[in-house]
């Protein structure tokens, strides 16, 4: 079977929200992509888990086919949206999946809703550790960087297609040509504002948020110097503050880890809900 998604509109506190969605009668899992993605990125997942569960995913406000941010999106009402996502959709007691972003909005929603997530599996999320006030010459350097990518952002945004298609290789040799398109085409979508969220402090109780979780969960992390953000001590820390976890690294993957290596990825979120979701045997591919 392939998974097909089926598209349609949430009205989500005050706002319409895109969502794609697998169907059939099977448990429910949601995914939620990261910073600047869309749902569509969730693609050659959706193909794979929705032979076992009805496999959901939506833009978060700002990006893809979503009502834009108009005005502050935060932490806060990223949670918001998904627990009123949930309730539109009468999805109870769904497993999450999220990327980057929708980590963390994945993780602090279980942390702060305990009982209602089935099992929770995060995407090299963006926990990072505190840092001292930096120097000019490190602000410099990071203001630098965000514009670089900026610049990479604004070319993908503004050329045709096969052009964007052709940058998108570029910064991402490794990737699969169908993960490249949704890449591309994701940039082309999301709204402007939403860039500046690059530059906002970050979270940094996510230490207390994950002693906070209670059902199964599973962190999955990738190699620094190829950009990926929880290092083995954080993962470390992680498990030791909370037996309910798991942790699997994925040498030669970054941030991006199921673009990277998708056959791993895939491997170890199946590995991990054989074993860990009790609703794994509910369906027979």
């Amino acid at each position: 079977m392939t998974a097909i998604w089926q598209g349609g509109f949430v009205e989500v506190n005050g706002h319409r929200l895109h969502v794609q969605r697998t169907g059939g009668p099977r448990p429910p899992l949601v995914l939620l992509h990261g910073l600047t993605s869309n749902a569509a990125s969730w693609t050659r997942a959706a193909r794979v888990l929705g032979e076992r569960y009805d496999v959901v995913a939506y833009d978060a406000r700002g990006h893809g086919q979503s009502q834009r941010a108009e005005g502050p999106f935060e932490l806060d009402d990223r949670v918001a949206d998904l627990g009123a996502l949930l309730g539109a959709l009468g999805l109870d007691t769904p497993a999450l999946i999220g990327h980057s972003m929708g980590a963390e909005t994945a993780a602090v929603f279980t942390a702060r809703h305990p009982g209602q997530v089935r099992a929770l599996i995060l995407e090299d999320p963006p926990f990072v550790e505190p840092r001292p006030e930096p120097t000019p010459q490190e602000r410099a350097r990071r203001e630098a960087r965000l514009a670089s990518f900026r610049e990479r952002v604004s070319a993908l945004r503004t050329a045709p297609p096969e052009d964007a298609l052709r940058l998108a290789r570029e910064v991402n040799p490794g990737w699969r040509g169908e993960d490249l398109r949704a890449w591309a085409a994701s940039l082309r979508d999301v709204e402007e504002g939403m860039f500046a969220l690059f530059s906002r402090p970050p979270h940094l109780e996510w230490r207390e948020e994950m002693r906070a979780v209670r059902c199964p969960f599973l962190l999955l992390t990738g190699d620094a110097e190829r950009g990926g953000i929880v290092t083995g001590e954080q993962a470390r820390t992680i498990l030791g503050d909370n037996p309910a976890g798991r942790t699997v690294h994925l040498p030669g993957t970054g941030h991006n880890l199921r673009f990277d290596d998708f056959g791993a990825f895939i491997g170890a979120v199946e590995n991990f809900l054989r074993r860990h979701d009790p609703a794994w045997a509910a369906t027979r591919p």
